[in-house]
């Protein structure tokens, strides 16, 4: 019988493969590559863009250096904004849609929501620290703001 022989299994896990990744995807970065991108995004208006998405509370305790805070709870459709909204809403430039931005959060969750949320608004150019603040904390990374 070929019903049992999984080809028609094959056949669906193949499309879903196809279906669950429609554009090249965002790039996975670690400890040190965000090291080193703190020390590119100085003074470079066309390097990449650090976004913590967490919430204005937690990015003001302490967060990455050079970092900006988009949050994702309460502002998920921020990328979609016009320019003059944006810059109203977060005080700051709304990033061009050529620049790299590479997403962070406290554990990965929103940081991997928001990385693909950002791909629907035409982002193209995405990463995701996927160990995010917590991470950066236990490695001793340099923090901005709060006490820590």
């Amino acid at each position: 019988y070929s019903e049992g022989s999984g080809k028609i299994g094959d056949e669906d896990t193949e499309k879903k493969s196809i279906f669950s990744n429609p554009d090249k995807g965002a790039k996975v970065y670690q400890f040190s590559d965000i090291q080193n991108i703190i020390q590119e995004i100085d003074g470079n208006t066309d390097g990449p863009i650090l976004v913590d998405v967490r919430e204005p509370g937690e990015y003001n305790l302490g967060h990455i250096p050079k970092s900006i805070n988009i949050p994702l709870k309460t502002a998920p459709g921020a990328l979609d904004l016009d320019e003059e909204e944006f810059e109203e809403v977060f005080g700051f430039k709304k990033p061009d849609h050529s620049r790299k931005l590479i997403f962070y959060c406290q554990a990965g969750v929103r940081s991997t929501t928001a990385e693909e949320l950002a791909a629907t608004f035409g982002y193209q150019n995405r990463g995701n620290y996927v160990g995010s603040y917590q991470d950066w904390v236990d490695r001793k990374g340099k923090i901005e703001g709060g006490s820590a």
